[in-house]
């Protein structure tokens, strides 16, 4: 009744109890008409409360994942990404590096195949 009235907050622990109640998944609670999950998690790491919602829809590929309460950790993960697209970006250069040494070595190949047939066919 508490939760009805709005004085207690719904928490994954008391969803899970509320789903045994009735004898279906937390996640059955979770779901909308439209076929899109609602997937949440709380927890305490390091005296910081987090939370992390995940909305996914059926009919779409996009997904949406919400974070609250931990902004040491949002900013690891945005320093993680920009880390990730860096080294994805050297590696591309790496690779277009590696190419242009490929395209001119096979170039002096076949410029010394060349001269080698001149010399023969003096």
């Amino acid at each position: 009744m508490k939760i009805k009235c709005g004085k207690r907050r719904l928490d994954i622990p008391r969803l899970q109890q509320i789903a045994a109640v009735f004898g279906m998944d937390a996640a059955d609670l979770m779901t909308v008409d439209t076929g899109a999950v609602l997937l949440a998690r709380n927890n305490r790491l390091k005296d910081v409360k987090q939370s992390v919602v995940c909305l996914m829809n059926k009919d779409s590929p996009s997904h949406h994942t919400y974070y609250n309460g931990a902004e040491a950790l949002l900013h690891e993960i945005e320093t993680l990404k920009l880390q990730l697209a860096h080294q994805g970006e050297i590696m591309r250069q790496q690779q277009q590096q590696c190419e242009a040494l490929t395209a001119a070595q096979q170039r002096e190949i076949d410029l010394l195949r060349g001269l080698l047939a001149s010399l023969q066919a003096q």
